[in-house]
């Protein structure tokens, strides 16, 4: 059984309380020392837990991030990366205007999100994409991703780390009111169309760039399942980009259009 040393655990508490801070007064933490930053994947969700412990905010499901081979390689991921989706970030509608705070360098990105229908407990077996796909329920859904740190130089190692941490960089997530029957959708192929501030339309993700959303929640099940956290009916979930993510900044609007599932027009603030 892994452990954390209690002087690693001191220290990110001091981590956890920092970003829950800035998390709060929608800003950014200072310069973080290189022995404050987590070690490993252990560290990093010991710290995004404890983060959301010093939050004390109803939680509404899961973002997951890093949904691909392809993407984890490129960018330096050993694995997906989960987030809370808390009560305060999470928005439904189709014409909104969301507070990007001091979060650097914000991106949205559009998504193929879920509801369950159904709890999926604690088990022996690992779930399955086969088992998730009749639980849930189809949205179009945005994320808004950002960091509260800044880590100039960072290795992609550290960078991930501290992703995990910060709450898997998820800023806040956007549904469309209209929910849509999740079997036979072809998720593989179907395309959006974001721009912004009428801007030219972002890149599709499709072939090893675009994770199958059901296989994506069975490992997001399957990773908190380590942590004794399961999934409940009624949990919102992100299930990763489907374009190449797209700078925002205060004043912008973005267009995401997906096609029979709704549209979006949002604007930042």
């Amino acid at each position: 059984m892994h452990v954390i040393e209690e002087s690693r655990q001191t220290a990110l508490d001091a981590l956890a309380d920092r970003l829950a801070a800035a998390w709060k007064e929608k800003g950014v933490i200072g310069s973080i020392a290189e022995q404050d930053i987590p070690r490993s994947r252990l560290e990093s969700y010991y710290t995004q837990d404890r983060m959301a412990a010093a939050l004390a905010l109803p939680s509404k499901g899961w973002k997951i991030g890093a949904t691909t081979v392809a993407v984890r390689k490129r960018d330096g991921h050993e694995d997906i990366i989960p987030g809370r989706l808390f009560e305060p970030s999470v928005f439904f509608g189709e014409q909104l205007t969301i507070d990007l705070g001091a979060c650097p360098n914000p991106r949205v990105e559009p998504e193929f999100g879920f509801r369950l229908k159904a709890d999926m407990p604690l088990r022996d077996t690992p779930w399955t994409a086969e088992e998730v796909a009749p639980l849930v329920s189809l949205y179009a859904a945005l994320e808004i991703i950002g960091t509260r740190f800044e880590m100039p130089g960072a290795s992609k190692s550290d960078l991930s780390l501290m992703s995990v941490a910060d709450n898997g960089v998820c800023i806040a997530g956007v549904f469309n009111p209209v929910s849509h029957e999740a079997q036979g959708f072809d998720y593989a192929r179907h395309d959006i169309t974001l721009t912004v501030n009428d801007g030219a339309v972002a890149d599709n993700l499709f072939g090893d760039m675009r994770s199958d959303p059901f296989e994506t929640i069975a490992a997001l099940a399957n990773l908190l399942a380590h942590k004794k956290l399961s999934l409940h009916a009624g949990d919102l979930l992100l299930s990763g980009t489907l374009t190449v993510p797209q700078a925002v900044t205060k004043g912008g609007r973005i267009r995401a259009n997906f096609g029979v599932l709704g549209a979006f027009d949002v604007a930042f603030t």
